[in-house]
């Protein structure tokens, strides 16, 4: 049985190696998204939205502990961002082009608002004027 559970990790480590290099050759754009507060600090459970304007095509990341989300395929476009933390100002970008088979990196900075959480949620639709 141990050496079972090895081969399954072992196939999902190269399942997972092989799309990150299919990732790479792909035409598509990367974005790699950090959100922190004004001191640098990492803001994780961040809602990030990713919207190209003239298709109305959308898709949604969170932020891991260290603050990062990717989106791994967007197709190249003029795109709207959006960023949402309760407890925090929210961030929206537009304008936004990515070219075929870019790699950008992108910051955002939210600011606390600690009466933000006690109203009423803010949806990330909203941000991106959906």
């Amino acid at each position: 049985m141990p050496s079972k559970l090895r081969c399954r990790r072992v196939f999902r480590l190269l399942a997972s190696l092989s799309g990150l290099s299919l990732c790479a050759q792909s035409p598509d754009a990367v974005v790699r998204v950090l959100v922190t507060d004004p001191a640098g600090k990492a803001l994780s459970g961040a809602e990030v939205a990713a919207r190209l304007e003239d298709r109305g095509f959308e898709t949604k990341q969170k932020t891991g502990e260290d603050g990062v989300c990717y989106f791994g395929a967007l197709s190249p476009g003029i795109y709207t961002i959006a960023v949402l933390l309760p407890g925090y100002t929210s961030r929206r970008e537009q304008g936004i082009r990515f070219e075929v088979s870019s790699r950008q990196q992108m910051t955002f900075v939210l600011f606390p608002e600690p009466n933000r959480s006690r109203s009423a949620p803010e949806q990330i639709e909203s941000l991106l004027g959906a």
